[in-house]
This record gives structure tokens, sequence and C-alpha cells, in this order.
């Protein structure tokens, strides 16, 4: 039962007043929007309102029930049933009543009862508790007697180490610290023709017959499954995934928010298939349908290695598209770098136009669409660490206390974040060459 009652998702995404919140899954109440993706727990009983791409793993029940698993795609439903009024808390109801550890009272024959006989039955579930956590009175004959000489041999131990013990040492163990980081925010991106018209003309000026940037934009735009918009009161709201939130402000600076492009009495794009953001390929896609030509195009952004992997051309200034060449990859691979040197989390930016239509309901297979790119750029986010990271890496250091750092972000990234924070000295840069790459290790 209590494997049952811990498969629950501790959290759940739900929409309450036009905003996506996070809040403790006791917290659902029938009637709350839920949204669901890939590798989330469904937070209570729910029926579907949209998906995308959806597919949840069942084995658990025969229905979309609490604490079934999100395998692929995302979805919106309505919760109808929380807590034991789900299937899930029904078997453990269940379990519960059928594996009861209270002592009966004992009645006599007309059903009647002494009052003693209460006292008794509570006596006995206490001391049914007590002996059931050490395991003396659970088990088989030979796990009662072994459990009982554990406790044995742990009273002779501990009045050993009490004879032992020198009350002038005291132990010092150092452990290691944690640092966690908050608000993505945009900081660097577009492309050659954008950098050379400088920063005094306005973001929509910059738009003006630069096609390279135009495409820029409808990749950060479309290949993002976030909300940015204003709600009743004039204030603005978002919904999803930090990173892509501050990618799709970066688009609506330029006026190029996905929700217009994609809504509205006209909108110029609708939404074909998604493919989402995986460990292994480490990149996401989306297929839309240009409404003017009916044309498809796939919009996809990832890490930088692998979508220049998987782009045959670039374009990003006004001479139109060229041939991706070695020494273009080089210099791609060169600018990440440099913008990761300053804190930047980097991603890069592909699309292209594809031949034949696709059916999302026939499982496109994304390995034969996200190849033949057309590299597009690259885009920053500067991802600031907590402002009490530094005080408290300063603390540990001086109680002598090592502190590490367990991130996914590029190694350049990493390290210009870790000496922000002070978990690498300022002059980490007069080391050699070994001892300053030993100081950020890649997993692979």
């Amino acid at each position: 039962m209590d494997s049952l009652l811990s498969l629950s998702s501790p959290t759940a995404n739900a929409i309450r007043d036009g905003r996506n919140i996070t809040v403790p899954t006791a917290e659902i109440v029938p009637g709350d929007v839920v949204e669901m993706k890939t590798r989330d727990t469904i937070p209570a009983d729910t029926r579907m309102i949209e998906a995308t791409n959806f597919e949840a793993d069942e084995a658990l029940l025969t229905s979309l029930c609490r604490s079934s698993t999100v395998t692929r795609g995302r979805a919106q439903g309505v919760v109808f049933a929380t807590g034991m009024r789900t299937e899930i808390g029904a078997i453990a109801a269940a379990l519960r009543k059928k594996g009861s550890m209270m002592r009966t009272v004992k009645r006599k024959e007309d059903g009647t009862v002494k009052a003693h006989r209460y006292l008794h039955a509570w006596t006995l579930t206490g001391t049914d508790a007590v002996g059931r956590f050490p395991g003396v009175n659970v088990g088989t004959p030979l796990q009662k007697k072994l459990s009982r000489l554990a406790i044995l041999l742990f009273c002779i131990a501990v009045v050993c180490a009490l004879i032992v013990l020198d009350p002038s040492t005291e132990p010092f163990n150092p452990t290691a610290g944690t640092i966690s980081f908050e608000e993505s925010a945009p900081r660097n991106a577009g492309t050659e023709d954008a950098r050379e018209k400088g920063r005094s003309d306005t973001l929509l000026d910059l738009l003006d017959g630069n096609s390279a940037l135009e495409d820029h934009l409808k990749v950060a735009s479309l290949a993002n499954l976030t909300t940015v918009q204003k709600n009743n009161d004039n204030e603005w709201s978002t919904r999803g995934d930090p990173t892509e939130i501050a990618i799709q402000v970066f688009a609506s600076r330029f006026d190029r928010n996905r929700l217009s492009l994609t809504s509205g009495d006209s909108p110029q794009w609708t939404s074909i298939a998604e493919f989402p953001f995986d460990s292994d390929v480490k990149k996401m896609s989306v297929v839309c349908r240009h409404t003017h030509d009916n044309h498809m195009h796939i919009f996809t952004k990832g890490a930088v290695e692998r979508i220049v992997g998987s782009c045959t051309s670039v374009h990003w200034s006004k001479d139109g598209a060229t041939q991706m060449t070695d020494e273009i990859s080089e210099q791609i691979l060169s600018n990440m770098e440099a913008l990761a040197s300053l804190g930047l989390r980097v991603l890069a930016l592909a699309s292209k136009s594809l031949e034949d239509d696709i059916d999302p309901k026939s499982d496109p297979d994304r390995n034969t669409l996200e190849v033949e790119l057309v590299f597009r750029g690259l885009i920053g986010l500067y991802d600031p660490p907590r402002p009490e990271s530094a005080p408290s890496t300063r603390k540990c250091a001086e109680a002598r206390v090592a502190v590490h750092m367990l991130t996914g972000d590029h190694p350049g990234t990493a390290r210009a974040i870790a000496l922000d924070v002070g978990i690498l000295s300022k002059r980490t840069y007069e080391l050699s060459e070994d001892v300053s790459d030993a100081m950020v290790m890649t997993a692979s």
C-alpha cells in the first residue's frame, strides 16, 4: 500500500487565472486544468481536453489515471478525481482495510465488551508497532531470531563506542554544496546583418530587408511550446519552460510572438506535429504549415554541435544560403565558445521547407525530417546565479568545505558561472591548461 501511495508525483503544473503555476499534488482539486509533458507523472484522474503526440504508460490501470507516466508528447486535462477518490486511491483504501494493523477488541458471545478490553487491544497494537520496526514480531521464526540477535549486537556496539569515545575529539565531515540557478533572460542573438546595422536602430528597423533575421526569429518563435501573452489585467503572463519563455520574449520584442503567428482570424502558420526535446538527440522540432502557400516547414533548435551536424547550408546574411563547410562550422563553434565564456547558455536555430507533406497520425520519423537543415543562427541566454550562491560558496570555503557544481550546461558556460559565484578562483587562468581543464570535467 505504501508503494501505491508513493507513486504520486510531488508537484503538478496547473493553469489558474490564466497563469501556469507549479503546485503540490496534494493541492490539486477537481476542476483544475493541468498540463502534462514527457516524463511527467499524472497528478490525478484526468479527462483530456487537448493533446499533441500524447502517449502514457497505462500499465498500472487501463485508463488515464493518477500515477500514469507520460511517455511522449504533451497534453492538457481537467481533473475529475483526487486523493482517495482516484483509482489508485481506491486500491490503496482497499488494501488498508484488508491489512489493518489494529488489534481487534475481544467481545463476549452476546457482543458486549468490557472497558479493559479496549485498553488491552490498544496496548497490544502499540507493542506490535514497536516490535514491527526492528522486525522481532514479523516474518518467519528464523527472521525473528536474527532480528533479536541484531538488536543485541547493536546494543553491544553502542556500549563499546561509549567506552572508547574520546570527548576531546570533534570530528569534521566536509560535504559537497549545491548551487541552483533561475531567471533565464535572452542576452545575445542574431545574424551578421543584424550586428552590422548597429544598436542605434529600433528592433523593428532591423527587420527591414533582413530575411536572415526574419528566418532566425521564425525558428525562435515557432520552435517553442510556451505562451507569452497579456492577461485580462493587461499584465504579461507566461506559461512553460523558463528557457523557452526567454526565447519567446526575445521573439515578441520583434513582434513575432508565437500566438500572433499561429492564432487569430487568419493565422500565418498552423502547427502540424511536434518532436519534444530528447536527451539523446539534444534538440526539439515543430512542423508547421504556412497558410498562404500551404507548404510545410520544420523549425528546430537545440545543442549547437547537434544542429550544426544536421545542417547542409547556412543562411545568416543578405547574400542568401551558402553551403555548410568545415570552415563555417568551425566559425560557428568558435562563436558558441565565445558566448559560453560569458556565462551564456547557447542554442542553435535551424529550419527548412519540406518537399512532401507529413501525416501527424502516421507517427512521422524525426530522424528523416531533422536532416539537411538550413542553419539560421545562435541565441545566448543568461541564467544568473541566485544572489545567495556567492556568499554561501565563500562561507563554505572559509569552513574548508569543498563545493562542486553539477550542471548540464556547456563546459564554457559552467566555467563562467563557477567563476562568478566563487567556486573557481579568478586566478584559474594563470594555471596550466591541463590543470585548468581538469577543474571542469565533462561526463563524456
